[in-house]
C-alpha cells in the first residue's frame, strides 16, 4: 500500500462477510510484512492466536492508517431498491 491510497479491509465469507474502513494509508507498507509482525505476537485474553482484527488494530496503533469519515447508503437487496442510511 502506498501513502495516500484509500483502503477497505474485509473478512469472512457469506453470510458473515464484513468490512471495515475506509482508511487512508499514512505510510507505505505491505500486508506481508504487517501480517508477519502480527502473527509473531502471542494471542491475548481469550485468543490463542492473532485474528484479523489484530491486523487492523496494529495498522491504526502504529500509524499506518487513519479512519476516513464516510456515510454508508444501502441501496437495497434481492433486486429491490430500498434506500437506507441517506437523508
Amino acid at each position: 500500500m502506498k501513502t495516500g491510497e484509500l483502503l477497505i479491509l474485509s473478512t469472512d465469507k457469506y453470510p458473515d462477510y464484513t468490512f471495515s474502513g475506509p482508511y487512508r494509508v499514512l505510510k507505505d507498507f505491505t500486508f506481508a510484512e504487517i501480517v508477519a509482525v502480527v502473527k509473531s505476537r502471542p494471542g491475548t485474553g481469550w485468543k490463542s492466536k492473532a485474528v484479523p482484527d489484530d491486523v487492523v488494530e496494529y495498522l491504526k496503533n502504529e500509524g499506518y492508517i487513519e479512519v476516513v469519515p464516510c456515510t454508508e447508503v444501502h441501496l437495497g437487496s434481492y433486486g429491490d431498491i430500498d434506500v437506507m442510511g441517506a437523508e
